[in-house]
């Protein structure tokens, strides 16, 4: 019992020395992380798939039509530089982009994000899971298009986010975190076109943002 206190105490002690080695100044940082907060993706996590919708009933007579198909990604990388002890300024960008095409329809609908911005974090010095403060922000383009048999229509719209919350930080060997983020954001949304009067739409979110970080540098 005794040599297995010492030996849980020994890896707590190397956990926190190695995190705490790992945001010293002149240490670099690449990660990637949810698109909290974007819209049309919501706070999911980095992916990528495709999907079938089907429509079914027991209705005498009812032809089943062709099932609808949507292909989606999102996704966050960053990358960042230890300019002091603990704190790591950087950069992120978000990409996400979804499509659906009916399957009765000739039509088709798709919406794509890419934006970037700087974000900050500071790194609280305390045990080998560090909590740590994050500010974020975010400047793009949020376009979606619609395709038929008669229209090729596209929107684009201007994209603001700002954020910032209070996470965690979970040692994953000794260059890796897997990081929990309590995360708020207020995204802004203004059409670019034929909007004299300056229409746009502002959403706050309250969430969970996800993501992973490998340190690097000697």
């Amino acid at each position: 019992m005794k040599k297995l206190l010492l030996f849980t105490t020994a890896i707590f002690i190397c956990n926190l020395s190695i995190l705490t080695a790992q945001t010293e100044k002149g240490k670099f940082a690449v990660g990637i992380s949810s698109t909290f907060g974007l819209m049309g993706t919501g706070s999911d996590a980095m992916s990528i798939g495709q999907s079938t919708v089907k429509y079914k009933s027991d209705a005498s007579g009812f032809e089943e039509p062709d099932p609808d198909k949507m292909t989606s990604f999102n996704f966050v990388p960053k990358a960042g530089l230890f300019v002091a002890d603990n704190l790591l300024i950087g950069v992120d960008i978000a990409l996400a982009y979804s499509k659906t095409k009916d399957g009765v329809d000739d039509y088709s609908y798709s919406s794509s994000i890419i934006s970037a911005g700087p974000y900050l974090r500071y790194y609280i010095p305390t045990n080998s899971i560090k909590p740590f403060l994050e500010f974020t922000s975010s400047f793009g383009t949020y376009k979606t298009k619609y395709e038929d048999d008669l229209t090729d229509d596209e929107l684009s719209s201007s994209l603001t986010a700002l954020g910032g919350g209070i996470g965690m930080a979970v040692p994953i060997g000794s260059k890796a975190t897997f990081d929990v983020l309590a995360h708020y954001s207020s995204l802004r949304i203004e059409q670019n076109e034929n909007n004299e009067d300056k229409n746009r739409s502002v959403i706050g979110t309250i969430g969970l943002k996800l993501g992973f970080v490998v340190f690097l540098g000697k």
